[in-house]
């Protein structure tokens, strides 16, 4: 599954990530996904999440939030990866200013990020 959604705001860099992983979940649970792998390259993030880090901060907030939503899933793994192994969520990520609205593959690859993920799978 890919999803392209632009967001408003002027936010730290973390807190996006954030925003998006949120948003990428909430999709995913509504696909009738409940078992799935996910990779963010913000370290700060993964850590977050893992240790379901409580913080009165908006960060905070919406780390409370992602781990309510995994809390009802049945198997989710969120692990690190390297930002130049997650070439594919940030071409999504540009694509995403040419759409300008939310956008869902489920099983289909995008053209803008098909060699990526086909040198990926090989």
């Amino acid at each position: 599954m890919a999803v392209c959604d632009v967001t408003d705001g002027d936010f730290e860099v973390e807190t996006c990530e954030a925003l998006a992983l949120r948003r990428g979940i909430q999709i995913a649970m509504e696909a009738g996904f409940k078992s799935f792998l996910v990779e963010v390259d913000c370290i700060v993030l993964a850590m977050a999440v893992k240790k379901e880090k409580k913080e009165r901060t908006l960060f905070g907030l919406i780390v409370s939030d992602i781990c309510s939503l995994l809390g009802l899933c049945f198997n989710v793994s969120i692990s690190h990866i390297r930002r130049n192994a997650n070439k594919a969520a940030h071409g999504l990520a540009n694509a995403s200013f040419d759409f300008g609205e939310l956008r869902v593959w489920l099983e289909e690859i995008l053209d803008c990020i098909s060699d990526i993920v086909t040198k990926d799978i090989h």
